[in-house]
């Protein structure tokens, strides 16, 4: 409102400078205030609802009339304009929206829609008809032809003289002196609690911000400090690492802002959906509170748009059908946030008809996606095939989905942010979908590990334990599987050195380390030649002549210079 009410001012001053040149400024000031009186109505703030539709109805005469009879008008606008702002300010201290002196704001504001016949003499006019100087007919047609002030006019005219248009003006002083008039700088204004800042400005505070870290790094290790003791260094160091950690924080969370208008506006969508499709659904949401990465939320709106246009057109069944396998008339779509493993998770979940694993297959084999009859894939697999693009199991094509683009949006967007979708379903029971999006901004706290001559990096949230592995403790499987005993578990090994191809130290696992790795549900140990420590991470893209690197999610720069590949936990993990 303060901001509308700015703009109200502004167009409101660039008017009175020139009426007959400025109607599209009193346009805009006519826009302003009507939103500004639409939120007083929502609102129920009935004095600012009544002044502001009465400043309305003038800025929409104004529209036809730039040069209005009344001579005050942009005065007495601009002291509406004041009251208005002053009653804002009052409600950000508890007020309660009242205007005090309303009734009269609101006869002057309607003295410039229709004056009458003393108000459109002007107050200097009324002066100089009630003294008997002139008559209102002469003030009307000197005020109809007004290239001067009045009071010259009247001198060119002929009907006085300038003795008396002086008096008169002192006359006019002394009467405007009691009124209330609008001094500059003393208005009030809303204590505003937030700052509207370009997100490209706030991409470069974190990109500095990162390459801060990484100076940090080159700083605190650099190889010339090697074997020196410098206690004081080391104190400043620690210090300087304290508040750019800090700095760091606040920079990553400058840009976070909750799910909760997104989930909101998924109201109405679901309701409108209901309607065409002539079922029942009823839209639950939790989590509102989980915040995310502005830009992060723009990308996976539409994501979010085509999956409960799927839920509802596909999932959920007509009212008919739900009654006769014994579920409520009314479906239900559960849309929820929050965090999990460093992640930030977004649920869509139905009670509909679930997936058709073999109406999935049977589409997949006609449209040549899988060889064989695909009963050897899991349902993953196979759930995991409704992405392709074109990819579609619907009868008939709708105005709501059928054409087999949406969910290849899903992907595509998903990409963008390095996120990931899961798809879980029980035929008959529902389906559940979800969407896993990278919390961090690009700096996380890592583990340095060492295999031959390389260095990568580990998210410290995926590492669950790290141990040197005694010799009974691991067991091959006839197919080649390797298997070590962690307490009551056996899980499986996965070597680093296989995944990137290179020479490791040792090949016993005996002589070397493993870092239990955790992703989901599922655990496996990774073996490694060395741990060399934990370290603030800066995320840096491939560059795209590389292009997507399987097991590795980006790169960092270490202490010296050095490039240093950071591991896909998920690839890993789940790659057999």
């Amino acid at each position: 409102s303060d901001e509308l009410l700015q703009l109200v001012e502004q167009s409101i001053l660039a008017w009175s400078e020139n009426p007959r040149q400025s109607k599209e400024q009193i346009q805009e000031a006519f826009r302003a205030m009507h939103s500004f009186k639409g939120n007083c109505g929502f609102f129920g703030y009935e004095h600012l609802e009544r002044l502001s539709h009465q400043t309305e109805n003038v800025f929409e005469f104004l529209c036809t009339n730039p040069k209005p009879a009344h001579l005050e008008t942009d005065r007495i606008l601009l002291q509406v304009v004041d009251k208005l702002h002053e009653a804002i300010a009052g409600l950000g201290e508890d007020g309660n929206g009242e205007v005090p002196g309303l009734e009269e704001d609101l006869r002057e504001l309607e003295q410039i829609i229709t004056p009458d016949a003393h108000e459109e003499l002007g107050l200097l006019g009324q002066i100089l008809v009630e003294d008997g100087v002139v008559s209102p007919d002469v003030i009307a047609k000197a005020v109809a032809t007004q290239q001067k002030p009045l009071g010259e006019l009247l001198v060119d005219m002929g009907v006085t003289d300038p003795t008396v248009i002086e008096k008169a003006l002192s006359k006019q002083k002394q009467m405007t002196a009691s009124k209330p008039v609008r001094q500059e700088g003393k208005s009030v204004s809303v204590q505003r609690q937030d700052i509207r800042v370009d997100l490209k400005k706030l991409d470069q505070l974190v990109d500095l911000i990162g390459e801060l870290v990484i100076a940090e790094n080159m700083l605190v290790h650099n190889p010339d400090l090697n074997g020196m003791e410098l206690e004081n260094f080391t104190k400043s160091a620690q210090q300087m690492g304290k508040i750019i950690r800090e700095l760091q924080e606040v920079a990553m969370y400058i840009r976070m802002v909750p799910v909760t208008a997104l989930f909101r506006r998924m109201f109405r969508l679901v309701h409108d959906l209901s309607g065409k499709s002539g079922k029942k659904v009823h839209l639950q949401i939790s989590g509102e509170d989980t915040e995310l990465d502005k830009t992060v939320i723009e990308t996976i709106t539409d994501p979010l748009v085509h999956i409960l246009r799927n839920s509802v057109d596909h999932g959920i069944e007509p009212p008919e059908d739900r009654l006769e396998a014994g579920k409520p008339e009314q479906g239900t779509v559960h849309l929820s946030a929050r965090h999990e493993e460093g992640e930030v998770w977004i649920t869509i979940q139905d009670d509909g008809r679930g997936l058709n694993r073999e109406k999935i297959l049977a589409k997949a084999r006609s449209n040549g996606l899988i060889e064989g009859d695909g009963s050897d894939l899991s349902d993953k697999a196979v759930f995991g095939l409704i992405f392709q693009p074109g990819f579609s199991t619907a009868e008939k094509i709708t105005d709501i989905s059928g054409r087999g683009v949406g969910m290849d949006v899903v992907k595509q967007n998903l990409s963008k942010i390095k996120g990931k979708i899961d798809v879980a379903s029980v035929d008959g029971e529902g389906t559940t979908l979800t969407l896993r999006i990278p919390l961090t901004l690009g700096i996380i706290e890592g583990m340095m590990i060492r295999v031959g001559r390389a260095k990568c990096i580990i998210p410290l949230l995926a590492i669950r334990e790290i141990f040197r592995p005694e010799p009974g403790k691991v067991t091959r499987t006839p197919d080649g599987l390797e298997l070590v005993k962690v307490r009551d578990d056996l899980l499986p090994v996965r070597r680093l050195h296989n995944v990137l191809d290179i020479t490791p130290d040792s090949t016993e696992l005996s002589e070397g380390i493993l870092v239990v790795l955790e992703y989901q549900d599922s655990l496996q140990c990774l073996y490694v030649d060395e741990i060399l420590g934990q370290q603030q991470t800066v995320i840096k893209g491939l560059s795209d002549y590389i292009g997507s690197v399987k097991a590795i999610s980006g790169c960092t720069i270490l202490g010296d210079g050095e490039v240093c590949l950071i591991l896909d936990i998920r690839h890993i993990v789940e790659e057999e």
